[in-house]
Order: structure tokens, then sequence, then C-alpha cells
């Protein structure tokens, strides 16, 4: 086809049509959950209508239909049918030797004004028919398909990606669609300049060729020559010439000192430059931006993984439908990046990893649904020696139509509202004085653009500053304050001593301020496990959200419920929201909190703070015993010396903060359902600090462990046990009295019982011997061991028969001879 090759200036080519495209897949997508719609292709066959080889000029193609683009070359990379002599030290053959001729302004700017466009080849870093491909575009690419779609086929093994530089970008606007059609990751690379082959640094091998191979002797390539490590090409100087096939390989690779992978800064955004995805009336669907590219190696019986982070820059995606299958890796270099991924429609599947500080922000105008498939994930640092805390993830699903990013949410009347001191509310109760606030934020603020921005100016003009920033910075800061009304809101619920103690006003105005539309807000977040296999192949997939290393996770559905986890089937160590650095973890919605057999943890330091407006705050079910894993890092010391950080010891399942390790300090917990139910379930709460908890009803209050300090959790009620005591004490009473009972009986049987009989007479005449008889019953006292007594005497005892009577008895005897009557 077409070649058009200009080195050292700008290339113009204007056309009804540059190739050709054929649609094709009308209706279906085997990664799309959506029902089928038979009108939409989701492919497209392509007949290119030229290839081109830039150097550091622009190449600008425009058409007035579609618009098909072949491989773009590397003219300093291409590689070469005849090789010359050469040798290093110690060995001698053939040479040959590489670098780029793009500069960072090397560009492809593209523009179909009616129809579609491809701007990608799937034949880019494999060609044959008389010019050899290389990996890798220029560092910039602007594609417009102004009233069409834009399919994107993205080469393999990574060579769609675009060259690393401080001013690389990708711009991508379609009137209708943005689709790609194979899994294959693209973007502007952030790996480091100093990796690349340059004319002033070029690479180079020394081969011995014969016959039937080509043998790599010698070479200045970071890897293995013949086994790149990263697998951007199958070597680091891939060509082969064939009489009967012609030229074909991918040339030299760029990446000769260093691999493709994130090293440092140097290829870091620079002025503010982002890259942006926008669909402007339809959806994105399976867009790749970025990857981790894990190179397996066989060792000793098993496998020996190494990831290399092929991370894309900052961007926005945005679409007025919606994004479906998101996938890729983020590298944000300063704090005050912000990452947007918005949908007019719904978020569905986005497994998006975003590394550095920052903010990652998913906002959907419907549902966002992560089912079992995807999960978004911070996974802190790339850069040796970079100890800043990770990215937060924001998910706002349910906002309504509206500006991408906002949809109905009134950000800016809401930050008029709490910035200006002369909002503050006087004395008196607030229910009192419409449009006024219980505090004001414009100290806040002020420090935080000093911090983020670096702000010069006085406190009377921050607000006017911070209302000039873009959006996606401003919300940064108002989800704060926000968070920080509801907060303040539930803790007054509980406090005695606060003037709005039992009332809720205070969160409800500012949920009223910031969602003042109820009826514009409709959609959910959703996230869940599930089982895929089956027997020893059966595998457990979790939906889920982590920072690993520091930042925040909020959520906020004004118009429903979140999901994350469901009953039946427990998930794996890694579902949930987890914060695994110091993070905190802040949730907003309509309807209910739903855990399943899931979690909410912060597990190294970091509050929770949970307000369900209408609906249930339920910890679930969980197991306390799981285990979570926790992802190892990689630390450096200035001289190179390499450690893994300690893991967090962390297991269980429902709400918890925890603090393994002194040095952590304690999260609190706030949870707020007005109109709910806030149970603890068996799975339970853990909390290492203090918790509030305000609700309608608590229940499950005994699965909660506090540290700290509680309120809002009941206590059982005391009933009235007066009549029960009294009970009490006459049983017990008739207890010691059968207890004494007993021991006496006991002590009956122990000792011989000693009756004293008095015979007063024995009937019948006069006995002719009185005294005789007297005196023999005097003294014929008898003991029969076989008898319940004994008999000493009658009468007055003599003193031989007193002695036979114990103590008491002989007391007893006195007693009773005194009581006689005269």
């Amino acid at each position: 086809g077409n070649q058009f090759v200009n080195l050292r200036g700008d290339t113009d080519v204007a056309t009804g049509n540059f190739g050709s495209l054929v649609s094709t897949s009308f209706g279906y997508q085997s990664y799309d959950p959506r029902p089928l719609d038979t009108l939409v292709p989701y492919g497209m066959t392509t007949v290119a209508g030229g290839s081109f080889a830039p150097g550091d000029g622009v190449v600008d193609v425009r058409t007035r239909g579609d618009l098909a683009m072949g491989v773009v070359l590397d003219p300093g990379r291409v590689g070469l049918e005849q090789m010359t002599d050469a040798s290093s030290a110690a060995n001698a053959g053939q040479g040959a030797s590489w670098f780029t001729l793009w500069t960072g302004t090397t560009a492809l700017d593209l523009f179909a004004a009616g129809g579609n466009l491809s701007p990608l080849s799937a034949n880019q870093g494999s060609m044959s028919g008389g010019v050899a491909g290389t990996v890798i575009l220029p560092p910039i690419l602007r594609a417009t398909a102004a009233d069409g779609s834009l399919y994107l086929t993205a080469g393999q093994y990574g060579a769609s990606l675009m060259l690393p530089s401080p001013d690389g970008e990708l711009e991508l606007l379609a009137g209708d669609t943005i689709i790609e059609q194979i899994s294959l990751a693209f973007g502007p690379l952030s790996a480091s300049m100093s990796s690349l082959a340059t004319p002033f640094n070029p690479g180079w091998e020394l081969l011995h060729i014969s016959a039937t191979s080509s043998d790599v002797l010698d070479s200045n390539y970071w890897g293995n020559p013949d086994s790149p490590a990263d697998s951007i090409s199958w070597k680091a100087y891939d060509y082969i010439y064939d009489p009967s096939y012609g030229h074909s390989g991918s040339g030299g690779n760029p990446f000769v000192f260093g691999p493709l992978s994130v090293t440092d800064n140097s290829a870091a955004a620079e002025n503010g430059i982002i890259s942006r995805v926008y669909a402007r009336d339809g959806d994105i669907v399976n867009l790749v931006y970025g990857e981790t590219f894990s190179h397996n190696v066989y060792v000793d019986g098993h496998y020996v993984s190494t990831d290399y982070y092929r991370a894309a820059k900052p961007v926005q995606v945005m679409a007025g439908g919606d994004i479906v299958g998101l996938s890729g890796l983020i590298l944000q270099d300063d704090p005050a990046d912000v990452s947007t991924v918005s949908a007019g429609g719904s978020i569905i599947y986005a497994n998006v990893d975003v590394a550095g500080p920052g903010t990652l922000e998913l906002t959907a105008g419907k549902n966002i649904y992560q089912g079992s498939t995807a999960s978004v994930e911070s996974i802190g640092a790339l850069v040796s020696g970079d100890t800043r805390p990770g990215a937060s993830v924001v998910m706002q699903a349910g906002v309504g139509a509206g500006a991408p990013g906002e949809g109905q949410v009134d950000w800016t009347d809401f930050a008029k509202l709490y910035l200006d001191p002369a909002n503050l509310a006087g004395d008196g109760p607030l229910a009192d004085q419409p449009g006024k606030v219980a505090r004001t934020y414009n100290d806040e603020l002020y420090q935080w653009l000093r911090d983020r921005f670096d702000y010069a100016g006085d406190r009377a003009g921050a607000l006017a500053y911070f209302l000039a920033l873009p959006a996606e910075q401003q919300r940064v800061f108002l989800r704060q304050v926000y968070y920080a009304e509801l907060t303040a809101g539930g803790r007054e619920y509980n406090d005695p001593s606060s003037s709005r103690y039992g009332s809720y006003l205070r969160g409800r105005n500012a949920i009223a301020a910031l969602f003042p539309n109820q009826d514009a807000y409709q959609g959910d977040i959703t996230m869940f496990s599930a089982s895929s296999g089956s027997g020893a192949n059966a595998t457990i997939n979790s939906g889920y959200v982590h920072t690993d290393f520091g930042g925040d996770i909020q959520f906020l559905a004004p118009g429903g419920g979140v999901t994350v986890g469901t009953e039946g089937l427990a998930p794996g160590a890694d579902a949930g929201l987890i914060t695994q650095g110091e993070g905190n973890i802040q949730i907003y919605s309509q309807d209910s909190l739903l855990l399943g057999l899931s979690r909410i943890m912060t597990t190294f330091g970091g509050d929770i703070l949970a307000w369900s407006a209408e609906g249930d705050i339920n910890a679930g079910r969980g197991s306390k015993t799981t285990v979570i894993y926790t992802p190892p890092k990689r630390t450096y010391d200035i001289y190179g010396n390499v450690a893994l950080a300690p893991q967090v010891p962390s297991t269980g399942a429902g709400i918890a903060t925890l603090n393994p390790i002194p040095d952590v300090p304690p999260g609190d917990i706030d949870l707020i359902a007005p109109l709910g139910t806030v149970d603890a379930g068996e799975a339970g709460i853990r909390v290492s600090g203090n918790i509030n908890i305000a609700a309608l009803h608590v229940v499950n209050a005994a699965n909660i462990k506090v540290q700290g300090t509680s309120a809002g959790i009941p206590t059982a009620a005391v009933p009235n046990i007066g009549a029960l005591t009294t009970a009490s004490n006459a049983a017990g009473a008739a207890a010691a009295t059968a207890g004494n009972a007993g021991r006496q009986a006991n002590t009956g049987q122990d000792l011989p019982s000693i009756i004293t009989v008095e015979v007063i007479g024995y009937g019948g005449g006069d006995d002719a011997q009185p005294q005789k008889r007297n005196r023999q019953s005097q003294n014929e006292g008898t003991y029969d061991s076989s008898s319940m007594f004994r008999v000493l005497g009658n009468g007055n005892l003599t003193r031989e028969q007193t002695r036979a009577l114990t103590d008491e008895e002989r007391n007893r005897l006195k007693q009773t001879a005194s009581a006689k009557p005269l």
C-alpha cells in the first residue's frame, strides 16, 4: 500500500476516504453483559490507506469519510537487510544497531469528519512485504471521528503502546462510540527516558549468522537479547529476510538500557498534560489503557513471576452512554493529579489500577456494577524512594444526567454555602436560620489551597480562586467537607451537650445542599463474589476496592444503595472495601449498605463513616477467621539494598478499624441510619478507637467490640426484681432451716440420745418395800447400744447419775428444775 516517509518535516494528507472500513460482529461482544443490540457493530475490518514513517514531525490525515491507518514506523529502528562486519573485545561477527528518530513532539493527528476511524493497526510490530515493522507508536496520538465511531485494533505484545515522553498524550474523540476490538493495551507510557536508544546512545548487537540461525555474541541490551523479559518483541533486534516472503520482524526494541516498566518519573506528565478519551453520544467498550505485564519463568518445578508496569498517564475517560470493560494501569506523579472515569449511563466492569498519589474518580449517571469480575485498586508508589501515600478511590453512582462527573449534584452551591464565612449560623436554633450552617470551612480551604496549589493570596480571595479550579479538583476538597458534616451531624445526635441533641438536622442539611433534586438520582454500587470452575479447578472471584499503601475510599450513592457482598458464598480474602495503609472509608447512600459475607475495613489506621439516609447498615454474616491478603512491598535504601515491608496481620469480615501494631493510631467508626437499623450481624463490628451509632434500631449490639468510648449502643434494660428478691429470701430462709434440721439430725446420729423418765406411780396396791424399790430405781440405770434412749434413773438424780450427763444436759436440767412451780 501507500508509504509516506518524512524524517525532517510534517506530512499532510487530505482525502475523501483513507482506506476502507467494513463493519462486523453486529450485536455481539462476549464481555458485555448488556442486552444485545443487533444494530451495533462491535468490530471493523480495515484496509489501510497507507503506512507512515515520521521523524520529528507531525503526520496529519484528514478525511470527509472513513479513515483507516496502517502501521507507523520508527525509521531508526526498522530492520536492515544487510548488516556490517563488526567486532567487540572478545568476539567478531556481523553487527546491527538501532535508535529512535522520534522526539517528544512526534505526533499523529487524525480527523474523520463524517465517517468512522481506525487509528491503530493490528500489524503494528510485525509486518511483511518489503518493510519490517517496529513496535511502539509515537508519543502523541490525536484521533477524532466527529460524527462516527472509533475502532481500536491494538497490536499484540503491547506494540501499540506509545513512546514515553513528558509531552506524551492520547486524545480520542468520537461523536458516537469508542470500541477496542481486542483486549490489548495501548496508551502513553511512563517508562524511564534513560532506557531509550537514541542517536547518541544507540542499541547494538554482535551476531554470528548462519544459514539456519543467528546467535547473539554480544550486546548492550539490558536483559537477554534473545528473549526480552518485558516481551515487547520476540528479540531485542528482530529482523528476518526470506527471498520467498520478503522482510519481516519488529526491528529494534527501543528500550535498550532498561525494561519497559516504570523505574523513575522522567516521563511524568508536564504542565498538567493528561490523556482524554471521549465518546460524546455513545459508549466506550473494552478500552485497555496501560497494563501490568507479568513475565513467568519456570524454575525448580514452579513459575516465578516478575511484573512490568506499562503504566499510562493520568486520563479522563468520558462517555455519554455506558462505559463497559474498562481496564488498565494509570500512573500519577503529583498529589494534585486526578484521573476521572465518567459515564452518563452506567459503568460496568471497571478493572483499573492506579499507581502513585492523587485521586481516581469513577462517576456514573446510573449504576456502577462491578459484579465478581472487576476491581479497582490503588497500588501505591512504583518509583523507588517515593514514600507518598497512594491515590484515593472515589465511586459516585446515580448522579443523574448533567455535566460529566457531576450530573445533578450541586457542587457549586454546596461550595458557596460551606466555604463562605458569612454563612456561619448565629445564636439560636439552626433550624430557624435558613441558608446558614453550623460551621464554615474557609480556614481549611485556605490551607488546602496553599498545600496543593501553592496559593499565595489572602483568605478573602481563597473562595474565588477555588471556584476557578477544574471541577474535579474542587470535588476533592468538597467531599472532605461533606463527609465532615455527616460525621459531626451523627455525633451531635448522641451528644447531650449539643444544642442539636437527638436531631439529624446538621447532616440532613448537608445532604439537601449537595443533592437538591432527590428525584433525579437513581443508581446503585454493586460488587460481590462468585465461584468459577469446578472441583480442584474451582476459584472464587471477587469485586473489590482496595488502597494498598495509603489513600481513602469514598462512595456516594444519592439515589440507591451499596452492596459490597452477598449471602451464600464465602468470599475470597481480597473481597470488600479495604484500606491497607493509612486511609479512611466514607460512604453515603440513600438506601441500604449491605455486606453479606464480605467486609469493610481499615487495617492500618483510618476511620469509617457510613450514612444510609433511608435504609439499613448491615455488617453481614462473614467469617471472623478469614485471613486478608496483604501485598508485600519492596523498599530500597539509598544504596540500592532491597527489603520487603512487613505485612499487616488482618482477619475477619464485617466492619472494622484495626491498628495491628502500637504505632498505628486507632480508628473511629460512625454509623448513621436515621430511618433504619444498624445490625452488627454475625460478622460483628470491631473498633480500635471510638464508635458512634445513630439509628432507629440497633440489633446484635453484643457483637460490637470497642476499645475506646461508645455512643448510641443500647444496653440491656434491668427489670424490677423486688418480688423475685423477696421470694428468693424466703426460699433461702427455708433452705437454711432445712439445712439446720439436717445438721441436727446428723448430730443425733453421732451421739446417743438421753431421755429422763420420772415414774409417778405404778398403780395397784401398796408396796411393802417402797424404800428398797426407790433405791433400786435410782441405781439401776441401763445402757443398751441398740436402744434409741438410755435410762439413768427417775426422780432426783444422784451425783453419780448426774456425772453421766453432758454439760449442756446438766444446764438444761437445772433450768427445768428452776422453772417448776412452787
